[in-house]
């Protein structure tokens, strides 16, 4: 059997979102929940890939062999195209280089243990998820400033406040991520053709199944990647043979442009998306704090 090779150490690239944190380290993938921690020798590793989802997701999705120690086949994690991208690759660098799985008395195991004490709340939050938590104390205390006041009504309408605020930073996000992933796309991409592999059907934790259609294609560096393209209604029952899509090397995430539809819509959108942002800022400020800060100064 041929020798194994290993890579240089990964990069030391971390993810922090919905109480999950994982990281990479020299030895293993590091993968912490709400209350475990588990430590996955690269050895272990047989696949990780980035699944795009809609609304500028992606699910990073990091495939196990059984060691027997009991823990989970697959490990998968709802975040950023970048984030998942950039770790998908990562891992796969780190993964034995010859396609001989290693013997069972080389492999080292998936070690969980329990999850120590966490830490500081600015260190394990990411930051949207601080931003909702600042917003809910804001709404807090402006409601109770205005029961103080006796303004029962306006501080059930703080609700139209925080509403109001947390709408327009999501629309605002919304609009830069589209913005950006479009100009990518328009000054970086590189045009390729993917070729239609198979289709998949894969079930999330809940039981929820998805199809997805994989398509291949060469990179300009001569290495084979795979594009997912979660199908439609118009192409569930006949897969397109090939796809256009732009290939966007410093992002490593493939984007299905076969018309120019996409990226003329993010830039066409945008100003909507800023504009219903302005209008649900206005009233997220009158209900919060706008109307107790009138009562304050008056």
């Amino acid at each position: 059997m041929a020798e194994q090779t290993y890579p240089s150490p990964p990069p030391s690239l971390s993810i922090r979102r919905a109480g999950v944190t994982i990281r990479l380290t020299p030895e293993a993938l590091v993968w912490e929940d709400a209350v475990t921690v588990s430590h996955i020798p690269y050895t272990a590793i047989t696949d990780a890939e980035a699944d795009p989802f809609p609304a500028y997701a992606s699910s990073l999705r990091v495939t196990v062999r059984d060691t027997g120690t009991g823990h989970p086949s697959v490990y998968e994690l709802l975040c950023s195209p970048r984030d998942a991208t950039a770790f998908a690759t990562a891992i796969t660098a780190q993964i034995p280089r010859n396609g001989d799985a290693p013997a069972a008395s080389a492999r080292s195991a998936v070690t969980v243990s329990p999850r120590p004490d966490e830490p500081p709340l600015l260190e394990r939050c990411e930051p949207q998820e601080l931003a909702t938590r600042v917003l809910l104390m804001l709404f807090t205390l402006n409601s109770l400033g205005l029961i103080i006041f006796g303004e029962w009504f306006w501080a059930l309408m703080s609700w139209c406040g925080f509403i109001g605020w947390y709408a327009a930073g999501a629309l605002l996000t919304l609009s830069v991520n589209g913005i950006r992933s479009a100009w990518l796309v328009l000054t970086k991409g590189v045009r390729m053709e993917a070729r239609y592999s198979h289709t998949e059907t894969r079930r999330d934790a809940e039981g929820n199944s998805t199809t997805y259609q994989i398509y291949t294609f060469t990179d300009p560096d001569g290495s084979a990647r795979e594009y997912t393209h979660i199908p439609g209604d118009s192409d569930h029952a006949a897969p397109k043979k090939t796809r256009t899509i732009r290939y966007v090397p410093s992002e490593l995430h493939p984007r299905d442009i076969s018309s120019t539809f996409e990226v003329v819509l993010a830039f066409a959108t945008t100003p909507l998306l800023i504009a219903a942002a302005i209008f649900a800022g206005a009233i997220g400020f009158v209900n919060m704090p706008g109307r107790l800060f009138l009562l304050i100064i008056g």
